[in-house]
């Protein structure tokens, strides 16, 4: 009996000493179902006054975000004491294989603007959009006991984010920016001693909840702010049974380029088993076993498979599990041809979308799904890839290469080299043959101004207008107003239409004044005094008048056809500046090195330089003999790409032009209206300032034509009227007195007539005398402009 009772007491120690309390060994588990939303947004305006000007900035930013994921995880118990509480955290221990599931987005958008009087002089903007899976992996805390109570969950969900950034410089939006990695994060938690969390002990383990919602409103430096946010949170612990098959997991990337390398590992529970690696189809990969828990793969045939690995338990249990797995194979890119530029910008300076597109020989066919095409740059170069191509998109100026990397994160393939360039050669040839031409217009331009006022011919015209304008002066002033002082071309003696009206007059009086028989003496010596010499004189200074007049218009034409043709020159000189001026812009966005802005926009002049023409491209010329070489410098020529980003000072630039002419008063009938050359405009030496001169000279030849055809041809056949007349009247004198009285009689109406027809000429006459007494030198004015054209600034683009 007591033999039995010893073996009972000995049984008794040993299983106390072998077995294990269950609690300590029992697994949990854990699941966790998690959501957060949240939004932002906040507005400022703020404004005030400058002296006149009202200043005002304005920012606007709003924002979104949304996730929700689960975790589900096998645990142990870490507490001390399990049998009461419960304890655990994901980052203690031994990492725990957990399987994590979710997504997120989130999207934001800002802008910043400053404006003086409206006028936009800064300004930022972005807008980006971003979306993404759970990342492997959680944190995970729980506890549970009398002395605290709480739990946390914070699950990360990973996504790549390509803003679209704009900034305003220069007087434009600029693009810029990349794309980069972006986390969102997934997270709820609290103790049980607030309202929004319980966490409880059921009958079969444990559960949690939380509840988080707010909407608040606070004012910042920014401007008021508004946020609302929303999360929930549920976990539940309960009782885990471990599978038959034994726990297996595979760790490491099978998706490779040719010859490229790789490590994968597995790990299985319960520890102490056997690992087989392979892959299908078997000449996918070369599979290296290392006869532990590793392999070594090896990229062998392009194509795409499965990586699997089988797992013995020491038990004998086996699991399988697996991953994709793919070898690559990038033969060339655009048929291994050189990469063309990327330019940024075309002929005419316009921005283009600086996207390039260029086939790829790879395999398999959807190379792109199982590779990223990764720039050595990204803020000069990003590239997508397509179906059978990649896409390069070229941001600012620079060299870069591009390579292929496979999932694993090892480049495959040759590596590209591609240039963005703000224009490419093409482009700047171009320009340099359009610069030519333009240079070659400019030099045809200005021989044609030096061939009409740089010669004989116009400086003889030059004095015969002047000649002709005086002459004309001085007769017509002759004919109203008497000899001028110093005047040598007028008559000495012609009488003036006011006196042969006052003298006509008084004729007139005593013929009918009813004595005309006893006064024939008196009229006879009158009639002799009016129609004699001095009637002659006046009709000689009348036709010699008209002639003046013809011969002036004739000057005057010819003045005005050299005008025509110096106007049409002037114009083809400012046309080719114009373009010589928007060709050096455009050399100079073109200029290697030289970081143009970004973004849409147009070639600008400096402020004060001629305005940028509407045509761009140069038309040939009719080539002349040189009779002048305008100052310019040797051929413009392409500069060396610069080795860094700043601008460079080398390269076409634009020589200040020569000092101009001052500006003219030339008085000349410049409106329709208008007649002689009291009225004075300043012209300038351009081809506006020759339009308005060839105007008033147009109004002025005009007038003079029409007071010569006119009132001035009249008048000669008035004074040869009264000549007719007075010598009737004369030869009646010697006549029979009723003979006298009868020829008196008739003849009073005509001279009645004629009588108004001088003074008529008189007022017409000293009309135009007033108004053309300033042309002389008024005329001398506008010759001194056209002569000034030699002048004419020329814009001349040198090479530093």
């Amino acid at each position: 009996m007591k033999r039995i009772l010893f073996f009972a007491i000995l049984i008794l120690l040993n299983w106390n000493s072998f077995a294990q309390d269950p609690t300590e060994r029992e697994l949990w588990l854990l699941t966790a179902k998690i959501t957060n939303n949240s939004t932002f947004r906040r507005d400022t305006v703020k404004s005030f006054m400058a002296g006149d000007k009202l200043w005002k900035e304005e920012k606007h930013s709003s924002g979104r975000s949304a996730s929700s994921g689960t975790v589900t995880v096998v645990i142990e118990n870490q507490a001390d004491d399990p049998l009461n509480d419960f304890w655990f955290d994901s980052g203690a221990g031994d990492p725990k294989p957990m399987i994590v599931t979710g997504s997120g987005s989130s999207s934001h958008s800002s802008s910043y603007i400053e404006t003086i009087d409206g006028k936009l002089i800064a300004g930022d903007k972005e807008n980006g959009e971003v979306s993404g899976k759970a990342s492997p992996g959680a944190t995970v805390m729980f506890n549970y006991s009398n002395d605290s109570k709480f739990v946390e969950v914070i699950i990360g969900i990973k996504g790549v984010s390509n803003p679209k950034r704009q900034t305003f410089r220069d007087g434009e939006w600029i693009d810029y920016g990349g794309s980069y990695d972006y986390n969102i994060t997934c997270s709820g938690g609290g103790e049980a001693s607030s309202s929004n969390c319980k966490i409880t002990k059921t009958g079969k383990g444990y559960q949690a909840s939380w509840k988080m919602n707010e909407n608040k409103q606070r004012s910042t430096v920014d401007g008021m702010e508004y946020t609302t946010s929303d999360a929930t949170l549920e976990v539940t612990i309960a009782p885990y049974k471990e599978p038959d098959k034994p726990e297996l997991t595979l760790y490491g990337c099978s998706e490779l380029g040719t010859d490229e390398q790789s490590d994968v590992m597995a790990s299985g529970k319960p520890e102490g088993g056997k690992f087989r690696f392979w892959v299908e189809p078997e000449n996918l990969l070369n599979v290296q076993p290392d006869g532990e828990s590793s392999a070594n793969l090896t990229g062998a045939s392009p194509g795409k498979g499965t990586l699997y690995v089988e797992y013995t338990s020491p038990e004998g249990k086996t699991n399988t599990t697996s991953q994709p797995a793919s070898c690559v194979k990038i033969e060339n890119y655009n048929n291994g041809q050189e990469i063309p530029q990327i330019a940024l910008f075309d002929v005419d300076g316009k921005k283009l979308s600086g996207v390039l597109k260029i086939p790829v020989s790879a395999q398999p066919s959807n190379v792109e799904e199982l590779v990223d095409f990764v720039s050595t740059d990204q803020s000069v170069l990003s590239v997508v890839g397509l179906s059978e191509a990649v896409e390069l998109t070229g941001t600012r100026e620079g060299k870069t290469t591009f390579q292929a990397k496979t999932n694993c994160g090892n480049t495959t393939g040759p590596a590209v080299n591609v240039e963005i360039v703000n224009c490419d050669d093409e482009t700047i040839a171009t320009l340099e043959r359009m610069m030519k031409a333009a240079k070659e217009g400019q030099k045809d331009a200005y021989q044609a101004i030096e061939r009409i006022v740089g010669t004989k011919e116009f400086e003889e015209m030059d004095s015969k207008i002047a000649e002709s304008t005086g002459n004309l002066a001085v007769k017509t002033a002759g004919l109203i107003v008497g000899t001028l002082a110093g005047g040598t071309t007028a008559g000495a003696g012609v009488e003036t239409a006011a006196g042969i009206y006052g003298k006509a007059s008084n004729v007139m009086d005593i013929m009918k004044g009813g004595d005309a028989l006893s006064q024939v003496s008196n009229i006879s010596q009158l009639i002799v005094e009016l129609g004699g010499k001095a009637m002659q004189q006046a009709i000689a200074g009348s036709i010699e008048t008209l002639q003046a007049a013809n011969e002036f218009g004739q000057d005057l034409g010819k003045m005005i056809g050299a005008n025509r043709g110096l106007q049409s020159a002037v114009k083809e000189a400012e046309h080719w500046n114009n373009i010589i001026i928007d060709l050096v812009n455009r050399q100079k966005l073109c200029r290697r090195g030289s970081q143009a802005p970004q973004g849409t926009q147009e070639p600008k002049t400096d402020p004060g330089k001629n305005p940028t023409p509407t045509s761009t491209e140069p038309t040939s010329q009719t080539q002349t003999p040189p009779a002048k070489e305008p100052v310019t410098s040797e051929e413009t020529q392409p500069t060396e790409p610069s080795t860094t980003d700043q601008p460079s000072d080398e390269g076409t630039e634009i020589s200040p032009p020569p000092p101009t002419s001052e500006p003219r008063q030339v008085g000349l009938p410049f409106g329709p209206a208008e007649c002689g050359c009291d009225h004075a405009n300043t012209l300038d030496v351009s081809q506006k300032g020759f339009s308005s001169l060839q105007t008033g000279m147009e109004n002025l030849e005009k007038c003079v034509d029409t007071f010569s055809k006119g009132p001035l041809t009249n008048y000669i056949q008035t004074l040869q009227d009264w000549q007719t007349v007075l010598n009737s009247l004369l030869e009646a004198t010697k006549a029979k007195p009723a003979e006298f009285q009868q020829v008196s009689e008739k003849s009073i109406p005509k001279m009645e007539s004629l009588l108004e027809q001088t003074k008529t000429f008189d007022t017409v006459g000293k009309t135009f005398v007033d108004e053309f007494g300033a042309c002389p030198k008024s005329m001398e004015s506008g010759v001194g402009l056209m002569q000034s054209a030699q002048n004419v600034p020329e814009i001349s683009a040198t090479t530093k």
